[in-house]
């Protein structure tokens, strides 16, 4: 066991050898491929220019979300299955990687969410998910900006021992900044910005 000062407070953190991160590999993916294809054959109905790129830049960033929580959990589901044949941590920074690019983008997919909330046009397609609600950006937010300015800690030399240097995954929850979101959290706000995707391919063609 080792002890991880989180800026707020000490936590005692193991290896985990268990992962509840949710299996998406069932929800719709991939959507920004169906849009662009029904573009291309002329099936788009006429939008304004800078509306469809920001529902475009939401479906795609919303893909890429899902698509790098997908990696994370497989990389986790490696390293805490590793058992005593190997202990190679390579598949845990990987999952690490994976977890930061999908807040990353998850941030940005509520941004441009929130956006299209203010659109008349869009109000009613967006809805009121709890993704776009205050609990959820706010902890999203704060992760994606701890992973950000940690690097200027790091250059500036403002780590000492005991503080996080990366997202920190455990069995049940990722942590960083004394922020903690449970996986099924996690699963279930991506589940709804790709939902808001759908409906917004929907909307382009309807």
């Amino acid at each position: 066991m080792i002890e991880i000062r989180n800026l707020r407070k000490i936590t005692p953190l193991e290896a985990p050898h268990r992962s509840s991160m949710c299996d998406l590999s069932a929800i719709a993916r991939y959507q920004l491929n169906a849009a662009m294809f029904k573009m291309l054959s002329n099936q788009r109905r006429e939008i304004e220019t800078s509306t469809l790129v920001l529902m475009l830049s939401f479906i795609r960033v919303t893909d890429k979300a899902v698509d790098e929580h997908e990696s994370a959990r497989e990389a986790f589901t490696t390293f805490v299955n590793r058992g005593s044949t190997t202990s190679s941590f390579v598949p845990l920074f990987d999952a690490v990687g994976h977890i930061e690019n999908c807040i990353g983008s998850m941030e940005r997919a509520m941004k441009f969410a929130r956006r299209m909330q203010e659109m008349p046009e869009l109000e009613q397609v967006v809805g009121t998910p709890a993704v776009l609600g205050k609990l959820a950006r706010k902890n999203v937010s704060v992760i994606r900006n701890g992973t950000e300015h940690l690097d200027e800690r790091v250059v500036n030399g403002k780590i000492i021992q005991g503080d996080l240097t990366a997202i920190w995954l455990d069995a049940d929850f990722l942590e960083m900044e004394g922020v903690r979101i449970p996986y099924a959290d996690l699963g279930a706000w991506l589940e709804q910005l790709q939902d808001v995707g759908g409906r917004l391919v929907t909307a382009m063609f309807a």
